[in-house]
């Protein structure tokens, strides 16, 4: 039965903890196999097996409405990422989009970094910032023309962000990357 649950992907030697919480039916069920071994009564491994295999299908049913949940989660954060990339002009309010994508602003907040390595403000900066080089290095258009395009509060403020990300002006990258 073991190596049926091991080729069936629910034991893993490579991640042996399945992290599933604390759930008041698997300790119980857990309390009842330690009770029947202590007591040791006539038919004690036939009923503690029985238990065994509903806490195991307890403890699968969790993984696998953990994993749905998971892929809730990147599904709603990939909308999230979209929308962002979609309103660079704009200022974005993560609170409004949390609420928008029916979860806590907390929790979005913590997936949304999990995933992009960005806190949702810092992914549209990093966003801007490319387009910036990308419009720098392509098109005509002046650094203030780009800034105000790309949403920056002023001129001065993208310069400044500009050189502290890259390590050059927009004008010193343009020069030394023109295409």
């Amino acid at each position: 039965f073991a190596r049926y649950l091991q080729t069936n992907h629910f034991l893993n030697p490579d991640e042996p903890v399945i992290h599933i919480g604390i759930r008041k039916e698997l300790k119980e069920n857990f309390l009842k196999i330690i009770q029947l071994v202590k007591d040791e009564e006539l038919t004690f491994q036939y009923d503690a097996s029985g238990i065994l295999l509903q806490l195991l299908g307890q403890i699968n049913a969790r993984k696998i409405t953990n994993s749905i949940k998971d892929k809730d989660i990147e599904s709603r954060i990939r909308l999230a990422k979209k929308y962002i990339s979609d309103c660079l002009n704009q200022t974005i309010d993560p609170q409004k989009i949390a609420t928008d994508m029916d979860i806590s602003y907390s929790l979005f907040r913590k997936q949304f970094r999990k995933y992009t390595g960005f806190s949702p403000i810092q992914y549209q900066i990093e966003l801007r910032l490319q387009k910036a080089k990308q419009m720098l290095t392509s098109s005509q258009y002046s650094i203030k023309e780009i800034s105000i395009q790309l949403g920056f509060q002023s001129t001065y403020y993208f310069s400044r962000l500009f050189k502290q990300k890259t390590g050059k002006t927009p004008s010193e990258f343009r020069a030394g990357n023109k295409r």
